[in-house]
């Protein structure tokens, strides 16, 4: 049987310390058909320098100004060929053999259009400090229920027409555009065929501050939009009363964060669309002056 052509993008934003490494995992993968995009968005640092470098093997290399990664993204596929594709971050890496695999599974089941396979987490000196192993895609509660656990990004390849059936990557959600596109795809019926195998390898990035609380909020918004998706209705009212939970909490952490004067501004302008969160003592106490314990995305879902 035919061998789908693969294209694999990989969009890039002062990520040079690591983009020469993704790109050689590419270029030393023992495949029959492959393009290699990659999308500069913006970056300040040596990363257009070693793009140079690579220019030749690379089949097609664009520059933007600052963008965030899904639009990167989706012009990335707009110039992409294949087939399958695969969205391989700056920071992450295909293992030897990944991509000859994935051809083979697609070649072989010409009905599966959406595969996830094991992601390696790298720490110091590229020691393996963990597997992110996919879940099941059954239903939307699914992969609502902990989103931040979802699909392996780096270990995900898609067969082509499921972009060009529901469309790109959302750019409003900067920081969950993968959650929400595989959302999207499970509300239309869509689900993953997981493989045991370990395909790619990924350092993960740590956000502190309001960088994380605005991946956490990002997360919140995509589970509300496709939250009324969900078929069981005790479930569907279970999340979305954490999800309002998780969202005040937010909320009050971006406030504490952002400080006293933008901060009420902030609260301010959320309390006039939900006016019960006043009965929040937290809330009371910050708009009175007073501040109290920050708290990080991950004490917001505990508490909620």
């Amino acid at each position: 049987m035919a061998q789908p052509r693969i294209s694999i993008i990989i969009a890039a934003h002062n990520a040079a310390p690591w983009l020469e490494r993704a790109i050689c995992s590419v270029l030393d993968q023992d495949h029959g058909s492959c393009e290699l995009i990659v999308v500069d968005a913006g970056s300040n640092d040596h990363t257009p320098a070693l793009l140079r470098l690579y220019e030749r093997r690379i089949d097609t290399w664009r520059r933007m100004p600052p963008v965030c990664a899904p639009r990167a993204v989706n012009l990335g596929l707009s110039c992409a060929r294949g087939r399958v594709i695969g969205i391989l971050p700056a920071f992450g890496l295909y293992l030897p053999g990944t991509l000859l695999r994935v051809q083979e599974l697609f070649g072989r089941e010409p009905r599966m259009r959406w595969l996830a396979g094991t992601c390696l987490v790298l720490g110091g000196g590229d020691r393996v400090i963990g597997r992110c192993k996919p879940r099941e895609t059954v239903d939307l509660g699914s992969v609502l229920s902990r989103p931040a656990l979802g699909l392996p990004g780096a270990a995900t390849f898609f067969r082509r027409e499921l972009l060009d059936w529901y469309g790109l990557f959302d750019t409003t959600l900067p920081r969950a555009w993968r959650l929400e596109h595989a959302c999207r795809l499970v509300s239309h019926g869509e689900h993953a065929t997981l493989h045991d195998g370990e395909l790619a390898a990924a350092r993960p990035i740590r956000r502190h501050g309001e960088a994380a609380i605005e991946r956490h909020l990002q997360r919140i918004a995509t589970a509300r939009r496709y939250a009324p998706w969900i078929g069981d209705g005790a479930q569907r009212c279970e999340l979305t009363e954490r999800l309002g939970h998780q969202r005040r909490a937010a909320i009050l952490a971006l406030a504490r964060h952002r400080g006293d004067v933008r901060g009420r501004r902030l609260l301010m302008h959320h309390l006039i669309q939900h006016p019960h969160w006043l009965s929040d003592p937290a809330i009371r106490t910050f708009l009175r002056g007073g501040t109290g314990a920050d708290q990080t995305p991950q004490d917001l879902r505990a508490a909620s």
